[in-house]
């Protein structure tokens, strides 16, 4: 989720820039959020898959 500070900041860039690409979006979003943690974007993953298998489990077996 991006924050909502440099989304405001990104839409009054793009209000201005009458036919701004996506490249040029996507390159001020880098600028303006940094890198990206790998790790928190993995286990974030992993909880969605792990959140997807208990529910399929549960449906299954008829367990609230």
């Amino acid at each position: 989720m991006m924050n909502k500070k440099i989304r405001e900041a990104i839409l009054d860039i793009m209000a201005e820039t009458p036919h701004i690409s996506k490249e040029e979006v996507i390159e001020l979003i880098k600028s303006y959020e940094g890198s990206i943690d790998i790790k928190k974007l993995v286990e974030k993953e992993y909880k969605a898959k792990a959140s997807r298998l208990m529910t399929t489990f549960r449906d299954d077996r008829l367990i609230s």
